[in-house]
Formats: C-alpha cells, sequence, structure tokens
C-alpha cells in the first residue's frame, strides 16, 4: 500500500571523503549508529570484535615498520594502500575508489618471513570486504589460499591455520556494487596458536547451528522445519515506527488460533523521512513480537515498508543489510524470521539493472554475516510488477523484475522467494493473473502475494476475487491479507474499537461481524 513517501533515484557511489553512517539521515534511533554496540547489548557474536589494533586476546602484532603495501585498484594519491599499514596520518585510510569486484586484491610485503595466523581489519563502515580469500606468498608471484571468510562489519578478526611467509594478499571475492574497499588499518597478528576450531572466526556461512530451515525447492514449493510442505497464509500487521497504533503482540491466538494465519508480514517505517503520516512507537517491541509469534509457528517476515515507489540510495542499502543482520545476529537459529528487502519498489519507469544491484548486495550482507533466513524480493512497478501495465494484455518478460530476473537470484542464493501485490493492475482480467502466476511456477520461483486486499485509492475488489479463484491451484504461491489492523477501507470485520481489523472478530467458530473481505480470507484459512 501506498503510504509513505518514496525516495529518489541515486546511482551506487560511496565518497571517500565521507563515512556513510555520518550522513544525516538516521534511522530512527533503535540503536545508535553501530552495530557493535548494538550486537553486544544482545550478546551475539557473528564476528569476533575485539578493541581497535589489538586484536584477540593473546595476539601479538606483527611489527609493521618494514611493510610496504599495493592493490589492484587505488583511488586517488591520497588513498594510497600504505595508508592502511600505518603510513600517513592517524586519520588517512586506503580506497580502491571502485564498487568491489571479485578479484580486486590489496597486497602486503612483510619485508622478511613472518609467522602469523590472525588477519585484523579495520574498514570504513560499508568499505569492509564481504567476502574474501587469505593468500600468502613466498616470492610475491606465486600464491597460496590458506582459507576464505566472510565479514559483516567494517571491524573483525579472521583467524587461520599459521602461516610463516614474506607476502601476504587479501583477495576480494565478491562484488559489492557502490561499495568500495577502503582500510583505515590492516594487521597481521602471532597468536601463538597452530589453528583453531575451523580457521574462522569471522563468519561461517552456516546460518546457525541449526539445520532445521524454511527450504525453499527448486520447483518452487517450499518445505518447514519439519520436512513438511509449507505455504503462507497471512496478514500484515503494524510494526515499528507505523502509522496506525494499537500494539498487536497480545493478538497472537486471535492470529493464529481463530483466524489460522502462519504468516506475518511486519511492516516497518526505518528512516526519518518517511515521516509523510503520522507514526506511532505502539509496536516497536519487534524482538517480543519475534518471540511470540515464532512461538506458534507462525514466519515473522520484517518488512522494510519505506520504499514505495522509487529506488533506495546506496546509504540506505547499506542500512537495510544492517538492520536485516541485527536481527539475525539476535536471533541466529530461528528460521521463523524472514525478510523483506522493500515494499513497492520501482514506477512507471524501471530499471532492472539498479534494483537487481540493490537486491543482491542486500542478500549477499545477510548470506555473508552467515543466515540463512529465508528472503523476499519485491517486483517492481510499485510492487505489482506487471511493467505499469493497465490493461488485460499478458505480463511479459520485459515488463516483469519476477519473471526477467527473479530465476537468475534464485539460482545464485539458496532460501529467496520474490513477492507482488495484487491491486489495480490486476485489475483487469482473470487470465492476465493466471498467466503470470503460470509463468512464475514454470521457472521454479515461490511467490509471495504479499498483499491482497480490496481498496488501493478505489475499489480493486475484482483483481482480489481473481486472486481466490486461483489462489489453490499454486503449490508454491503464499500470500498475506492488508490489513489486521483495519485502518483503511479493507477491513476484515464490520465494527472494532479502534477499527474494524481482525481482532475485532465477534466469534472464531461462527463469526457474524466478518466483511465480505473478512469472510473470502476466513475460508481461504478454515
Amino acid at each position: 500500500m501506498c503510504l509513505v513517501i518514496a525516495f529518489g533515484n541515486t546511482m551506487p557511489h560511496e565518497d571517500p571523503h565521507s563515512d556513510r553512517k555520518s550522513n544525516e539521515h538516521k534511522l530512527i534511533d533503535r540503536w545508535d549508529g553501530s552495530r557493535r554496540t548494538l550486537l553486544k547489548a544482545l550478546g551475539a557474536s557473528a564476528v569476533t570484535f575485539g578493541a581497535l589494533g589489538v586484536g584477540t586476546a593473546s595476539a601479538e602484532q606483527l611489527d609493521r615498520s618494514n611493510w610496504s603495501a599495493s592493490a589492484s585498484d587505488v583511488y586517488d594519491s591520497g588513498h594510497v594502500p600504505a595508508y592502511a599499514i600505518g603510513g600517513g596520518e592517524s586519520w588517512d585510510y586506503y580506497s580502491s575508489g571502485e564498487s568491489q569486484y571479485d578479484g580486486l586484491w590489496f597486497e602486503v610485503d612483510l619485508g622478511s618471513e613472518n609467522t602469523f595466523d590472525e588477519l585484523e581489519m579495520d574498514c570504513t563502515d560499508s568499505g569492509y570486504p564481504r567476502n574474501f580469500d587469505v593468500q600468502v606468498s613466498d616470492d610475491g608471484s606465486s600464491w597460496t589460499t590458506v582459507d576464505s571468510g566472510s565479514a559483516s562489519s567494517g571491524s573483525f578478526t579472521f583467524s587461520f591455520a599459521s602461516q610463516t611467509s614474506r607476502y601476504f594478499r587479501l583477495l576480494v571475492t565478491s562484488s559489492a556494487n557502490g561499495n568500495w574497499l577502503s582500510i583505515n588499518d590492516l594487521w597481521l597478528n602471532d597468536t601463538g596458536s597452530s589453528d583453531d576450531d575451523d580457521g574462522d572466526d569471522g563468519d561461517d556461512g552456516d546460518g546457525g547451528s541449526s539445520d532445521d530451515w524454511f527450504t525453499v525447492e527448486s520447483d518452487g514449493t517450499m518445505t518447514d522445519p519439519e520436512g513438511n510442505h509449507w505455504q503462507a497464509q497471512g496478514v500484515n500487521i503494524n510494526g515499528e515506527e507505523w502509522v496506525w497504533p494499537r500494539n498487536n503482540t497480545g493478538d497472537a491466538d486471535l492470529m493464529m488460533d481463530c483466524w489460522n494465519f502462519n504468516f506475518l508480514r511486519v511492516c516497518n517505517i526505518l528512516w526519518d523521512q518517511c515521516r509523510d503520516n503520522e507514526q506511532f512507537s505502539d509496536n516497536n517491541d519487534i524482538q517480543d513480537k519475534i518471540d511470540t509469534f515464532t512461538a506458534k509457528n507462525a514466519v515473522v517476515m520484517l518488512d522494510e515498508h519505506c520504499l514505495t515507489g522509487g529506488y533506495y540510495e546506496d546509504w540506505q542499502v547499506d542500512e537495510i543489510s544492517d538492520y536485516f543482520i541485527e536481527w539475525a545476529d539476535a536471533n541466529p537459529d530461528n528460521p521463523y524470521l524472514w525478510f523483506e528487502v522493500a515494499n513497492e519498489p520501482g514506477g512507471s519507469d524501471n530499471d532492472f539493472d539498479l534494483w537487481e544491484s540493490h537486491v543482491r548486495q542486500i542478500i549477499e550482507d545477510v548470506r555473508a554475516a552467515g543466515h540463512d533466513h529465508v528472503i523476499a524480493v519485491p517486483g517492481m512497478s510499485w510492487g505489482q510488477d506487471t511493467g505499469g501495465n493497465w490493461s488485460c494484455e499478458t505480463v511479459g518478460e520485459s515488463d516483469s523484475f519476477i519473471l526477467d530476473r527473479g530465476p537468475s537470484i534464485v539460482a545464485d542464493y539458496d532460501n529467496v522467494i520474490m513477492d507482488f501485490h495484487i491491486y489495480d493492475q490486476w485489475e483487469q482480467c482473470e487470465s492476465k493473473l493466471e498467466t503470470f502466476l503460470d509463468d512464475v511456477q514454470s521457472k521454479g520461483m515461490h511467490v509471495l502475494a504479499g498483499e491482497i486486499g480490496v481498496d488501493n485509492n478505489g475499489d480493486v475488489s475484482d483483481a482480489f476475487d481473481y486472486f481466490t479463484n486461483l489462489e489453490s491451484n499454486y503449490d508454491n504461491l503464499s500470500w498475506a491479507a492488508w490489513h489486521w489492523y483495519g485502518g483503511d477501507d479493507n477491513e476484515l470485520c464490520t465494527s472494532g474499537d479502534p477499527e474494524p481489523g481482525g481482532y475485532a472478530i465477534d466469534d472464531c467458530t461462527s463469526p457474524s461481524n466478518l466483511t465480505w473481505f473478512g469472510e473470502e480470507i476466513w475460508d481461504m484459512t478454515h
């Protein structure tokens, strides 16, 4: 639903002279801008964070006075590799001047053979390597990869089997569009350990200790943590700083035991710029929602709802990644916590390349942090993904981000689903929606109709009716009704206080106060 303002379209770019976290656009103050501060408060440890320049407790830092450094890419003479190994002033740092890519490297000549088993890096907030290889060499020409790792924050340590070599190289192994490699300081340490448990004090990419996760199969169907076929039948609910009041955490029994919902799309507003409407803090209890709802085996999907039309700016992509990683770090073994990249991106003029780059960066950041939580990717054209097609014409690949880019995205990353919304662009004829769903199914994708309703600044009940006629035909299709609160004309009940939302149902066996919309939703879940 279009409830908040859209952001402008800016191509990804990083200014080496400014820390992205110093941008005047701040997340609403749920945290102080430092992922490490929040992680420490939660007791999470996705990456080993030590005092900068100290390493692990028993580490001995190698003397850097005889070191020299080089790199495959250098921004300018004010950001040379030497600044990452102690050269220049204390505020100087190295920067690649180019988005990270598979093959970008940073090398150090230690001057003589040294023994070390730990890499310690302090990068800018967005300038850390997402995925990398640690390599060593005796001659600076022939390189041996000793370990591979990933990072999810600017400052981290990474342990590996002890090496005795003269040359060290950090080789970036994945892209990070719009994010340069920017290193404040790099150290090599000798902890005195010949090896460690798994050669990695950073992220090991296994998504926590639990093997029981939702799985998106190759045909687009899903299995739940118990191995059963699963499809979402759910509802949108108020989340953090949302534009409607009334806390909903206490509605868990009504949602799951009365309405039989198994999926909750939690709508969150993350930035001050979204305050085009009055906002409420009634539902800022996100961890309580996760604990309460997932204890009843209902999925909680945190939706970033600021983006309604248009595209993210590059700093927003980083902060969304951080936001998702924070919650995944706090709930590393909870498969019922999911994330959605955005609400309704794009518009009448869709840039598939730009949106795909944003989507891939966020997914890669979450996966690099070691988390396998399901991630939903919305289509374009204000989330309806028709290419702005208000006719009965078939939606083709050139119109639909999901059909055109979805197959490669779900092939490259595990546990990714697509999302689209069914409103006025689907109002014209049932065959248009049926053909689209057939095409999604044939491409082996799971698709969530993340918002279905009967009003979108005008009556769209025909589109909703088409969906209810078709939904039982697809085992790769999930859905979420808009909206539990009933703050607009998509009301589940005929009366209620403060609004006729789903919580106002008068009887959980034979309800008598449901709207036509509410009756249709009730029938689909019973």
